[in-house]
């Protein structure tokens, strides 16, 4: 059977659960700012930016991707890249994305959307979780105007 705190150690255990509750705040605080800079970087990118997972399922899009889709970030989120960037059932044959999957390595291609009016120099970068497997990839794609 556990004994009970003495007054003094229990102000004591309070204190300790004070400061673990303070330094927790200012992580979260700290964590907020970091994910607000992050996004304010890839939204200040006139590029279009997007992270994809495996499945071909949109994580995260930079602003000017969300405009030109006329859609807001959070609208995309969950859906699948090829339908809303190529206007596909299926991803095309050049999908930089779709070869990055299969080699893990970075792949680019040229690619003409006439739906969005872009002639595009499209590049997919792998993505990895903390050990070291491929969850997904990082697509930007610029507008070459030629």
């Amino acid at each position: 059977m556990a004994r009970k705190l003495n007054y003094y150690e229990l102000e004591q255990v309070i204190n300790l659960l004070e400061k673990d509750l303070l330094e927790y705040k200012n992580a979260k605080t700290a964590a907020f700012k970091s994910q607000k800079e992050l996004e304010r970087i890839l939204n200040a990118v006139p590029d279009f930016v997007a992270a994809i997972d495996n499945q071909f399922k949109i994580l995260r899009v930079n602003k000017s991707l969300a405009e030109k889709l006329k859609c807001t970030p959070e609208g995309l989120m969950g859906k699948t890249c090829y339908r809303y960037l190529c206007q596909a059932d299926d991803p095309p044959s050049s999908c930089p994305h779709a070869r990055m999957i299969a080699d893990g390595k970075v792949h680019t291609t040229q690619n003409c959307n006439n739906q969005l009016g872009l002639n595009m120099l499209v590049t997919s970068s792998p993505l990895h979780d903390d050990e070291g497997r491929l969850i997904g990839g990082v697509l930007t794609a610029r507008d070459i105007k030629i």
